[in-house]
């Protein structure tokens, strides 16, 4: 295994080390959707639903969309806590700190931290 840690480091160096890496990815990803980059993942798509439901005031259909995701039956405990999330938001809750959960895939906490940004005036 290539790394850039020395041979025998403990699993706390490791784990800050992967955590570490996984804040850059989270910081480049937004440095570009700021500038203007378009997520060419599926993931982003269910922000972007979320987004048009609150400018337009229509919550209903994105808060349906998101009760069908829960019901999935596949569903994981971090999927869930993500749809809680955006229900959070749809809710009205601007705050920064939902993104902050490192289990979250990094893409979706990119995107839980962006959509506040975008939500609030400007």
């Amino acid at each position: 295994m290539d790394s850039d840690l020395p041979e025998g480091a403990s699993a706390e160096a490791h784990a800050a080390a992967a955590q570490a890496a996984r804040q850059q990815a989270i910081q480049a990803y937004l440095a570009y959707r700021r500038a203007g980059g378009v997520s060419e993942s599926h993931r982003a798509r269910r922000f972007e639903r979320v987004l048009k439901a609150v400018q337009q005031n229509q919550p209903r259909e994105a808060s349906e969309s998101l009760n069908q995701l829960a019901a999935y039956p596949g569903a994981t405990p971090n999927a869930e806590a993500l749809i809680a999330k955006l229900r959070s938001i749809l809710a009205g809750d601007r705050n920064p700190a939902l993104a902050a959960n490192p289990a979250h895939h990094w893409l979706d906490a990119a995107e839980l931290h962006r959509l506040p940004e975008r939500l609030l005036p400007r």
